[in-house]
């Protein structure tokens, strides 16, 4: 599952995307970013599976 969190800041907005592991109920990839677009929530699912590919190796 995944999601994007709007964070007010001093600096104007911030946006965090997570991916969720819905079983393990763990966030298992998340990116930071200043502009909500595509590339914020292609960040968090490339964390995601650099890190679940990692664990079969």
């Amino acid at each position: 599952m995944g999601d994007i969190t709007y964070i007010k800041t001093y600096q104007g907005w911030s946006y965090l995307a997570s991916v969720l592991d819905l079983s393990l109920k763990q966030v298992v990839g998340w990116a930071l970013s200043k502009h909500p677009n595509a590339q914020l929530s292609k960040d968090a699912l490339q964390m995601c599976h650099i890190k679940t590919s990692a664990q079969y190796q």
